[in-house]
């Protein structure tokens, strides 16, 4: 097993140790967090039942709509259109305007049920969104619609500086 030959960087996450212990006495060497394996559960048995190609094609689909929203909106990214997206995740160069707050855009967001994420881009001032979940494509299309009404709400201009 190729996991034996990794040395040991904890105690609680040694998967071969857990393994072997597993094996030998069924059951986990700790206290095993119950509600990630009930989660784990049942997010195996929504993906057989959705099948992994239509949950694929959702999440591109979504993905697409989401990019063509955020384009036509005015919005740059991180990675252009040249580089294969993650279809799943995509970080956004924040708007290079006086009125622009990443706190109060996310609060205004989130006030209307739905979740923006800083960014993790050494000093990039970005944010990143996903559309992981039981997302559809009306729930990408509400979403930018919000964005549009946040966007002028905050009287925030898509523009940008110098890009990196």
């Amino acid at each position: 097993m190729k996991l034996q030959s990794i040395p040991e960087r904890n105690l609680y996450l040694n998967l071969y140790q857990q393994y072997l212990y597993l094996e030998q006495n069924g059951q986990t060497r700790f206290t095993p967090p119950v509600q990630t394996l009930y989660a784990l559960r049942q997010a195996l048995e929504e993906l057989e039942t959705e099948g992994l190609e239509n949950r694929w094609r959702r999440y591109r689909n979504n993905y697409q709509i989401l990019i063509a929203g955020l384009t036509e909106l005015g919005f740059k990214f991180l990675l252009d259109d040249t580089v294969e997206h993650s279809n799943i995740l995509t970080t956004i160069f924040e708007p290079d305007d006086s009125n622009y707050n990443f706190q109060k855009f996310h609060d205004l967001l989130y006030e209307r049920g739905y979740t923006i994420y800083p960014g993790k881009v050494g000093e990039l001032n970005t944010f990143r969104l996903s559309v992981l979940g039981a997302l559809e494509a009306a729930d990408i299309n509400n979403f930018l619609g919000e964005l549009k009404l946040v966007l002028g709400e905050l009287q925030i201009s898509v523009k940008y500086g110098k890009m990196v």
